[in-house]
């Protein structure tokens, strides 16, 4: 295979990297030897900064596109942040509670909830390893002092559409049956990771994304180079340039060594 010029690697997590809870062993050695080739490398999720931390902790990552391109870190500085509005973050509170969709709220390091309506979904978080949840109650609530970045709402896909209908600024990520991310209408992984590109001074037609999900296809046609792993949906796989075994057979490491990245 031609060796291909890519001088960033972003990396998904879950489904990529991270699979039953842990990291696979050999994706962690791939990244050991992106570090010595010195190619940088940055995670790319739909999870919080603080829910990522120790994933990017144990890979020594100090880029990260979170929230779904919402917020992005290029060695340690904010490059990309993009929160719900004021207005938006109140009418989202309103709707779900409106409708008695339990929910919790994420800020750049914290997850917030106004009570624990959301522990019948404690087994579903609990399977990502979700951080801690604080209780905040709502009379302390203070909306100016906790920009939001991130609502996940625990209802069934029959909910999906009257959501986005009744909130025009977000729209609906389902990773669950029961569970879903709400996000800023139009945020995308890619515009946090053109921004991360750009503090590198790196042009995104030398950089490679590889990932899992539907939340992975903007990356996949930003970049250069994309690759879908196994494991992923045929759809998202017909979306990238190349595809990879699933993660949990090595899929990561077999990508880079195929494209020559590493040994």
């Amino acid at each position: 295979m031609k060796v291909l010029d890519i001088r960033m690697v972003f990396l998904d997590i879950d489904g990529t990297l991270y699979t039953e809870g842990q990291l696979i062993d050999s994706a962690v050695q791939a990244v050991q030897q992106l570090h010595r080739k010195n190619i940088p490398v940055s995670l790319c999720t739909g999870r919080s900064y603080i829910h990522a931390k120790n994933i990017q902790s144990a890979l020594q990552i100090q880029n990260g596109v979170y929230f779904n391109g919402s917020l992005a870190v290029a060695q340690q500085k904010t490059v990309y942040s993009t929160p719900f509005s004021t207005e938006t973050t109140q009418s989202l509170i309103d709707l779900l509670q409106q409708y008695g969709h339990p929910f919790i709220m994420h800020t750049d390091s914290r997850v917030l909830s106004f009570n624990q309506n959301y522990l019948p979904y404690k087994e579903i978080l609990d399977a990502f390893h979700f951080p801690e949840i604080e209780i905040l109650l709502e009379d302390q609530w203070d909306i100016h002092s906790y920009p939001i970045y991130q609502f996940n709402g625990f209802f069934e896909k029959d909910w999906d559409s009257l959501i986005e209908q009744s909130a025009t600024d977000c729209f609906v990520y389902r990773w669950d049956n029961q569970a879903v991310d709400l996000q800023i209408l139009h945020s995308d992984k890619h515009l946090g990771a053109l921004s991360i590109l750009h503090e590198y001074k790196i042009d995104p037609q030398h950089a490679l994304h590889i990932g899992d999900g539907g939340n992975d296809i903007g990356m996949f046609h930003a970049l250069g180079y994309s690759v879908a792993m196994g494991n992923a949906s045929v759809d998202i796989q017909n979306e990238a340039k190349m595809v990879t075994l699933p993660a949990e057979e090595d899929g990561v490491y077999h990508a880079l060594r195929n494209l020559k990245l590493i040994e």
